[in-house]
C-alpha cells in the first residue's frame, strides 16, 4: 500500500516508472483494489513518457478489453510503440496480429519480422510462433532444420512449449532422425516447465510404449496433470482411458467427465466421442438427440469420423428425422477426406439410389477405394458381387 502512495506521488511528478508501476498495481490488484480502468489511465500518461512496459500493458487491455471496449486497431498502435521502443512482448503480440489478422490485415512476413524481432531480444513466444512458420511455409520457405532451431531456443528460455514442439519434431523424424527418446526427454522438460502439452506427448508415450516401457497408469499421472490444467486433448484422452479400462477401473461416467470438459472447449475428437456416449447409453442415460448433437459439433469442424457418424443417425433416423439426402451429404463430406467406411456406406447409398441417383458404377468405385485401403466392408460388398479391388 505504501508503495504505491509513492508511486503516485514520484507518476505526478511525470517519472514514467512511477505511472507504470502504478498502472501494473491496478491492473492486477496489488495493493490495491484492482480497477482496469485506473490502471489503464497510468498506463496511457506512462506510455506517454515512453514507458515501453505501460505501452504493451495498455495495447493488450485493449486486445482483451480490460477496461476499455475491446478494440484490436488500437491494441496494435500500442504494441507498435512499445516494440519500437525495445520491449520484446509488444513485439510478439503485434506479430501474432498480423500472423491472425487480427485488427489489422494478415500479412506473414510482417508477423515473422515481428516475431524474429521478438525472439532475437529473447522472447520465447515469438521463437515459437516463427518456428510454427516456419514448419509450416507461412510467409517463408518451409524449413523444418530452422523451425527447430527457433523451438531450441524457446526451450532454452524457458518456454516449456518449445521444448514440447522440438520433442515432437523427433517423435516424428520432423527435421531430425527420428527419436522417441530424445522426444521423451524433451516432453519431460517441457512437462517439468509446467507445459500440459509436454505433459501430455509423455503420456502418449507411456500409453503407446514409445521409447519407453509400456505403462498405463503412468500415461494416466501424466494426462490427469495436463487434463487437470484444462488441456483438452489431454482431457479426451483421460477420457480414453477411463473409457477402456487402460491404466484405472473402467468408468463410463469418469469417461463421459473429462469427454465433456474437452468437448465444452470445442475439441472436436472429445466432442465425438460424448456423441458415441449418449448413442450407446454409456456413463449417460442413452439420447439419440443429444448424441446427434455432439455429432455434429465435431463434424461441422470437418472431422471426418464424426460426419460419417452423423451420416449413419441420419440414414437409420436416430436422434433425426431420416433423411437420406442429408445422410448422403455427410458421408461425401467423410468420404472426401479419405475415410474408408463413409466411402462404403455412400457406396451403398449410390447401389440403392438412396439420396442420390442410382449409380452403380459410383457404388463400385467407392467400394473398390476403400477396398485397397484395407476397409474389410467395403471388401465384402465387392466379394458378394464377384468383383475384385
Amino acid at each position: 500500500i505504501k508503495a504505491n502512495e509513492y508511486f503516485l506521488k514520484a507518476c505526478d511528478l511525470n517519472n514514467r516508472l512511477g505511472c507504470s508501476n502504478l498502472a501494473f498495481s491496478y491492473d492486477s490488484g496489488r495493493g490495491i483494489q484492482q480497477d482496469h480502468k485506473q490502471a489503464n489511465d497510468f498506463f496511457r500518461k506512462a506510455c506517454d513518457l515512453e514507458d515501453e512496459l505501460s505501452c504493451t500493458g495498455l495495447g493488450f487491455n485493449y486486445e482483451k478489453g480490460l477496461g476499455v471496449l475491446r478494440d484490436y486497431s488500437k491494441a496494435n498502435d500500442f504494441y507498435s510503440k512499445a516494440c519500437d521502443l525495445g520491449e520484446k512482448l509488444g513485439c510478439s503480440y503485434l506479430g501474432a496480429n498480423y500472423d491472425k489478422g487480427r485488427g489489422i490485415q494478415r500479412d506473414y512476413k510482417k508477423a515473422n519480422e515481428l516475431f524474429g524481432k521478438a525472439c532475437n531480444l529473447g522472447e520465447g513466444g515469438g521463437c515459437i510462433n516463427l518456428g510454427y512458420n516456419y514448419a509450416y511455409g507461412r510467409g517463408v520457405r518451409q524449413d523444418f532444420n530452422r523451425s527447430n532451431e527457433l523451438f531450441s531456443k524457446a526451450c532454452d528460455l524457458g518456454e516449456g512449449l518449445g521444448c514440447s514442439n522440438l520433442g515432437f519434431s523427433y517423435k516424428k523424424g520432423r527435421g531430425f532422425q527420428k527419436s522417441y527418446f530424445k522426444a521423451n526427454e524433451l516432453f519431460s522438460r517441457a512437462c517439468d516447465l509446467g507445459e500440459g502439452l509436454g505433459c501430455s506427448n509423455l503420456g502418449s508415450s507411456y500409453r503407446d510404449g514409445l521409447g519407453v516401457k509400456q505403462d498405463y497408469k503412468e500415461a494416466v499421472k501424466l494426462y490427469r496433470l495436463s487434463a487437470n490444467n484444462g488441456y483438452a486433448s489431454a482431457q479426451n484422452k483421460l477420457g480414453d482411458m477411463y473409457r477402456y479400462g487402460n491404466g484405472v477401473k473402467r468408468d463410463y461416467e469418469e469417461a463421459v467427465k473429462w469427454y465433456r470438459k474437452a468437448a465444452e472447449q470445442g475439441y472436436a475428437a472429445a466432442q465425438y466421442n460424448l456423441g458415441g456416449m449418449y448413442r450407446y447409453g454409456y456413463g449417460v442415460k442413452q439420447d439419440h438427440s443429444e448424441a446427434v448433437s455432439w455429432y455434429r459439433r465435431a463434424a461441422e469442424q470437418g472431422y471426418s469420423i464424426s460426419q460419417n457418424s452423423l451420416g449413419f443417425m441420419y440414414y437409420n433416423g436416430y436422434g433425426v428425422k431420416k433423411d437420406y439426402r442429408e445422410a448422403a451429404k455427410w458421408f461425401r463430406l467423410a468420404a472426401d477426406q479419405g475415410n474408408d467406411q463413409a466411402k462404403t456406406n455412400l457406396g451403398k447409398m449410390y447401389r440403392r439410389g438412396e439420396g442420390v441417383a442410382q449409380n452403380y458404377d459410383e457404388a463400385v468405385r467407392l467400394w473398390q477405394e476403400a477396398a485397397r485401403a484395407g476397409y474389410s466392408g467395403a471388401r465384402e460388398a465387392l466379394k458378394e458381387r464377384g468383383i475384385s479391388w
